[in-house]
């Protein structure tokens, strides 16, 4: 039975390679069948490798799929943690008062009334909720409640690359205030008290001042001066009086004053702007539209000269315009020529209003 199997089986093998050819050995009816089925079997479990290979393939193929499928997530992962995409919108938010200066340049008056201007930068930093830098993301700021003494100048409506953005305010004299940020769902808030002592952006121009002695100029030429009867000056004397505002008349033994808005010379003691006495080591003559000087309400602007020392805002002069300060040095030529920063430029600090200088 079994020697059968094996002929029918080989007979089929040869059959399959030489196209048409009889068997050897013809079957027996019941052997044809059982040769048949062994050859059906046989053909069956061909076709069963056939398709485990087929569906290996497949199986492999889609690992493969798979695997580059997960890679592509995970590199999206990666540039969503990167580029701060935060699904949930919260995000973390910090902020910080970072500078504070009186601007060289401003939307407003830089002083008003006598009360200086300050600018104030504060910068929120936006992290997502799993620390990382939150870039690019839209963000907001606003100051409450509304006061007329605090201006949103301007702000960045979206972070940087290092997840920061910056908002910048105007803020009359030392006014409090509260800067909120939102950045999606979450907000911060910052209540800010501006420091009345503040750097100026700008440097200023220094020139020194004195009372004139008359006995600092020529003799040669005298003549009577517009206002005073009965007397004669130096011509020369009465020119350095007109710019420094006072003198002292060596040969009349009496103070004057040039008086700008009469055009006349008036025999009185030295007086500054503001009515004081002009003072070594604390009086100089400012602009009032860049250091506070107003009377009204007795508004008088303290500085810090760097390398000169503190000084009051007291006096005017007609040549002293924007960042210009003139500093008292005293009674005569040799005080204004030993003056070391005459024409210089030097950075000021404000220290407030009515000091004690």
């Amino acid at each position: 039975m079994k020697k059968t199997k094996i002929i029918c089986i080989l007979s089929f093998v040869v059959c399959l390679l030489l196209g048409n050819v009889v068997f050897a050995v013809e079957p027996s009816e019941t052997e044809e069948t059982e040769c048949l089925s062994e050859i059906s079997v046989s053909k069956e479990a061909e076709d069963s490798i056939l398709e485990e290979t087929e569906d290996n393939t497949e199986k492999t193929e889609i690992l493969e799929n798979s695997s580059l499928l997960n890679d592509e997530v995970c590199t999206e992962d990666n540039l969503v943690e990167s580029d701060a995409i935060n699904a949930n919108n919260a995000y973390n938010i910090s902020l910080v008062k970072t500078t504070q200066i009186i601007p060289s340049s401003s939307t407003q008056d830089l002083v008003n009334k006598g009360i200086i201007l300050y600018k104030i930068t504060v910068t929120a930093t936006v992290r997502n909720t799993n620390g990382s830098i939150a870039r690019n993301q839209a963000i907001s700021f606003a100051n409450y409640p509304q006061n007329a003494n605090v201006k949103q100048v301007s702000y960045e409506g979206r972070t940087d690359s290092n997840g920061t953005a910056k908002a910048y305010y105007e803020v009359r004299g030392v006014t409090n205030f509260t800067v909120r940020a939102q950045c999606g769902r979450t907000q911060k808030s910052l209540s800010i008290t501006p420091n009345e002592k503040c750097d100026y952006q700008n440097t200023f121009y220094l020139t020194a001042y004195i009372i004139a002695l008359e006995s600092d100029y020529s003799a040669s030429t005298k003549v009577a001066a517009a206002g005073i009867s009965n007397y004669k000056f130096r011509k020369e004397f009465l020119d350095a009086v007109k710019l420094n505002g006072s003198g002292y008349s060596d040969d009349n033994k009496f103070y004057i004053r040039y008086n700008a808005s009469t055009k006349q010379y008036e025999k009185k003691d030295p007086v500054t702007a503001t009515g004081t006495t002009p003072t070594v080591g604390r009086t100089i003559a400012v602009d009032n539209y860049y250091i506070p000087r107003y009377n009204t309400t007795a508004q008088y602007g303290c500085v810090s000269i760097a390398d000169v020392g503190n000084r009051k805002a007291e006096d005017a002069g007609g040549g002293i315009k924007k960042y210009h300060i003139d500093v008292f040095v005293g009674n005569g030529k040799a005080k204004a020529n030993a003056f070391a920063y005459n024409q210089k430029y030097k950075k000021v600090t404000y220290l407030g209003n009515n000091k004690n200088i």
